[in-house]
């Protein structure tokens, strides 16, 4: 029909847009062998069958639900098919676009009651179900359904397409099938992750889900509508239904008021268009984050693989442990290294400018080092079931305090007074307290330097944090043949000590006749060949062994200190500086 105010040239416009219209309505209902008369009977069923299967369909609803949100909470697939399959939501969401396209008050309005209000129950069910569970893991079904892109608004297309076609074939063997997993796997799930989010308190879930759920209702009522457009129903006239059932309602009810609203809106001149490009435009109003969640999933997928290239990159040159993640606009990197906090930092230093330039943004690089092989085992294990959640590994604790004590203690420390350090390390303790253990060379201190000590190191180190000091023995021993087993026994000591720096700061100076020097002493033959096996198993660089001549001696040095080990003190009566502390 053309309007008979408008100019010639717009009158023969719109002819022309008809006469395209029902060319196109024509050819469509050919191809899917439908007659025009099946659109009045499809649109006169929806709207006679008022309380149509209400118990089954809340019913069906409800189990829908449950299946899902235990699904989703075991992170079965399976078990959330199994929710897709018996969802009832493809009637009211269909009735809703078929009521924009035909122009009913009554069927939008009464669709719009039935799907705000099953997803309400879906919503609350679910969070009730949640509160209930025993565990509230976010597993792999639950965080897919938190961060919805374009390529989730490509998916709920070709859903709604799968639902409008099925609603028209409605003499189809697989209608039932179809309709029911198609629109139940762009709903259900996402309904009942926002349940999930309300009921573990957490938003950022239940608005993920909200847009997802947005999105997927929003494209099944455009795709639909169109659809239903492009077959023809717009020409179903619904004028005497729509007039029975507001006739039928109270005259001063909210619902009247509504329905005669909308009838207005309906029957005004430009309200086809307007029907239909209400869901457009709200559909093109959830695009906007939608592309930038698509953006934030390709960012992650890049980023992903660069930082997995240069950490095997960096793996060839240096040996580490690492743990990453790429997840909200941020790098994070967590790395084991068991050498010097010096070698910590350059590789930090490394990886971090390296994410960076592939990432574009500042990563949280960190890079540990740990004191011994044995510390990294540690830091490898998970953390015991029942204890703290948010404590690391002792291995990292130690390697943590071990990287603040660096400059800390060499700035605390009183040479004056007790020499200087030979070697230090930290070490678990049996209370499970973290202990500093100092190697200096001089004497003893008193009773109260320890906590002075720990005072001075800093106040971030940890509760029970103590201190022991272990002065070396740095007279030493240097004895003639009959004195061999004194000096065996320095070795021995010194030994104990280079083991116990595990190689750090620490070297051990021993000098002994050849063969030929103790050929003839038995003792000697025996302290010899006693001694090489205790110093053979010492860390490469912390052992200085000079064979020949006639003295046995032994003594202990800072391994930082340029001269050579020297000749010891002569010992007294053989046995100089056996009574020191052993550490």
């Amino acid at each position: 029909m053309t309007d008979s105010g408008a100019p010639p040239e717009t009158s023969a416009l719109l002819d022309a847009f008809h006469r395209g219209e029902q060319w196109v309505h024509r050819r469509l209902l050919r191809l899917l062998n439908l007659e025009s008369h099946e659109r009045e009977t499809q649109v006169h069923m929806m709207l006679a069958n008022r309380q149509r299967g209400v118990v089954e369909y809340w019913t069906f609803l409800v189990l829908s639900m449950s299946i899902a949100t235990l699904g989703l909470a075991m992170d079965s697939t399976a078990v959330v098919i199994g929710a897709m399959l018996v969802s009832p939501l493809m009637g009211p969401i269909v009735e809703f676009a078929m009521g924009l396209v035909v122009g009913s008050p009554v069927l939008t309005v009464r669709s719009t009651i039935r799907i705000v209000g099953s997803v309400a129950v879906v919503i609350l069910g679910a969070a009730l179900i949640t509160l209930v569970l025993p565990f509230r893991e976010v597993t792999a079904e639950i965080a897919g359904r938190t961060q919805p892109t374009l390529l989730d608004m490509a998916l709920a297309v070709c859903v709604a397409l799968a639902a409008a076609l099925t609603t028209v074939k409605a003499r189809s063997e697989t209608n039932v099938v179809a309709s029911g997993a198609a629109i139940g796997i762009a709903l259900v799930p996402p309904i009942c992750v926002v349940g999930f989010g309300l009921g573990t308190a957490d938003m950022e879930i239940a608005r993920g889900a909200s847009l997802l759920l947005v999105t997927n209702l929003f494209a099944i009522i455009a795709v639909g509508a169109f659809f239903f457009y492009l077959l023809g129903y717009e020409r179903v006239s619904v004028r005497v239904w729509d007039d029975e059932a507001l006739a039928a309602a109270p005259a001063d009810s909210m619902i009247r008021r509504v329905l005669v609203a909308l009838e207005r809106v309906f029957g005004g001149q430009r309200s086809g268009v307007v029907r239909l490009a209400l869901p457009a435009l709200l559909l093109a109003a959830v695009s906007v984050p939608l592309y930038r969640g698509l953006q934030q999933v390709s960012w992650e997928a890049r980023t992903r693989a660069s930082v997995s290239r240069i950490l095997s990159q960096a793996a060839e040159e240096t040996d580490f442990d690492v743990q990453w993640d790429v997840s909200a606009g941020q790098v994070r990197v967590r790395t084991y290294l068991v050498g010097p906090v010096e070698a910590a930092d350059t590789l930090r230093a490394r990886l971090a400018t390296r994410i960076a330039a592939a990432a574009g943004v500042e990563p949280d690089v960190r890079v540990t080092a740990m004191p011994t092989y044995s510390a990294l085992q540690l830091a490898r294990e998970p953390a015991p079931r029942g204890g703290e959640a948010n404590a690391g590994p002792p291995g990292a604790e130690l390697a943590r305090v071990r990287q603040e004590l660096a400059s800390a203690l060499s700035a605390a420390w009183p040479e004056e007074a007790y020499g200087p350090v030979a070697g230090w390390h930290v070490r678990l303790a049996a209370d499970g307290g973290v202990a500093l253990h100092v190697q200096h060379l001089g004497p003893t201190p008193d009773a109260g330097a320890a906590r002075l000590l720990a005072a001075a190191l800093g106040p971030g180190l940890p509760e029970g944090f103590a201190v022991r000091f272990d002065p070396v023995d740095t007279v030493g021993v240097r004895v003639e043949s009959e004195g061999a087993p004194a000096w065996l026994a320095a070795v021995a000591r010194g030994a104990g000590l280079v083991r116990e720096a595990e190689g750090d700061g620490v070297r051990l100076c021993v000098e002994m006749p050849d063969s030929a020097g103790v050929a003839g002493d038995a003792a000697a033959r025996m302290a010899t060949d006693l001694a090489l096996p205790l110093i053979e198993g010492l860390p490469e660089g912390t052992v200085r062994l000079v064979r020949g001549g006639e003295a046995f001696a032994a003594k202990v040095t800072p391994s930082a200190s340029e001269a050579s080990c020297g000749a010891p003190a002569p010992a007294v009566d053989g046995e100089a500086g056996s009574d020191s502390p052993s550490g």
